[in-house]
């Protein structure tokens, strides 16, 4: 199986997306169009981890220009293209992928049993947990109906 190849260097994207060259989406051939997913790009532009301040800018930019409503408008991906530019801060900036936290099962019946305490503060419920054996905890989850 060969590896896909894509018409467009992600680097070279988010040089253009910070610089914010609005006319860079414009000037792209339809091959290179078809490529572009807004969705990759956004992942990409939201982190910065060489700069602080660069770093919550781009997160609060995204957040606020890209995030919201981002389902609702994956049809227009030229203008999620267009708003991914209006987060650029006008000079080059190193980005990194924001890798997606996977949530294990263990972490998921921690969520239900911390919606069943809810009445405890996060540490008393963290020293609660911790405090439990393990034959404890798999009685309290069958308790709970937390499968």
């Amino acid at each position: 199986m060969v590896a896909k190849t894509y018409e467009n260097n992600i680097f070279q994207v988010l040089t253009h997306i910070d610089k914010k060259d609005y006319n860079y989406f414009k000037n792209l051939s339809d091959e290179q169009s078809k490529d572009m997913q807004p969705y990759t790009l956004l992942k990409w532009l939201s982190h910065v981890s060489t700069d602080a301040n660069k770093a919550e800018y781009y997160t609060l930019a995204t957040n606020e220009l890209v995030n919201v409503n981002y389902w609702k408008m994956s049809k227009y991906k030229d203008l999620q293209l267009q708003l991914l530019c209006a987060c650029g801060c006008g000079s080059w900036t190193k980005h990194g992928w924001l890798k997606t936290k996977t949530v294990s099962k263990k972490d998921k019946k921690i969520a239900e049993l911390r919606k069943f305490f809810y009445n405890l503060t996060d540490e008393e419920f963290e020293y609660k947990v911790k405090n439990m054996d393990k034959k404890e905890l798999e009685d309290t989850y069958n308790n709970l109906g937390i499968t």
